[in-house]
């Protein structure tokens, strides 16, 4: 995977869109130490530090059926998760559909781009913002950091910037391999239902200015989280139709 390391920019997730149609071979993947306009979902800001985090996209050109993106997004999340967890002891969670969560906090966010047309996929970009010497001030209440959150730390005391940016390739270039050849599905389910940060917990979901309170029960084979309301009855939503409201306190 070719990799590219910016001082500063704008957003990586544009920059890699546009390395992408100049022709740049994919895979690869655009690191910067500090971006001035980053995204989040739903044209969201991702906030950024001067130095210290992760700020990176990854882009893809896998030529598959549209169909067959369905669980990116979460799987890419779980997968994550399971190397934080696993390598630097952070209790990581994923809240449906693209952010990970420690403790309460927002440790990392997730953005998916897709180019396709009817038939094919042409080109993702995954875009990562992952929290890790520090947390921007302006989000320092609703936040954390892996530097705060290990639970076991690398012989120099803190988490290793370059060595979290090496273990995040690895495991990102492996789970996109077994996503885009079908291999991932099994493994998908495993780690979604160890990481789930929402089911089982009351949630409310804004469709249409309408407001559906209930149960979260997971997410079904197309990734849309699966709410249960008081009457019984189960509905799902897809990440695009649906908004969670944030709970109080």
């Amino acid at each position: 995977m070719g990799i590219k390391v910016l001082e500063n920019t704008g957003s990586t997730n544009a920059d890699a869109a546009c390395a992408l149609a100049a022709g740049t071979p994919a895979p690869f993947v655009i690191f910067a130490n500090t971006q001035t306009a980053g995204r989040g979902r739903i044209g969201r800001k991702w906030e950024s530090v001067p130095a210290g985090n992760i700020y990176a996209s990854f882009a893809f050109a896998p030529k598959i059926a549209p169909a067959k993106m369905a669980n990116f997004t979460l799987w890419m999340g779980a997968a994550i998760c399971e190397m934080l967890v696993k390598k630097y002891g952070v209790p990581a969670c994923v809240k449906w559909p693209n952010d990970l969560f420690c403790a309460g906090k927002k440790l990392a966010g997730i953005l998916t781009d897709v180019r396709m047309d009817s038939t094919c996929v042409h080109s993702v970009v995954l875009g990562i913002g992952l929290n890790v010497l520090s947390v921007p001030a302006a989000v320092k209440s609703l936040a954390t950091c892996i530097a705060d959150a290990c639970t076991f730390l690398p012989p120099s005391g803190i988490p290793v910037l370059n060595a979290v940016a090496a273990d995040l390739i690895s495991t990102v270039e492996t789970a996109a391999q077994k996503f885009f050849t079908g291999t991932f599905i099994e493994e998908f389910h495993t780690l979604w239902a160890r990481y789930d940060m929402l089911c089982g917990n009351a949630v409310t979901a804004i469709y249409g200015g309408e407001e559906i309170s209930g149960t979260a029960l997971g997410v079904d084979a197309q990734g849309c989280i699966q709410i249960k309301n008081t009457a019984g009855a189960v509905r799902a939503f897809a990440a695009g139709d649906v908004t969670l409201k944030k709970s109080r306190g």
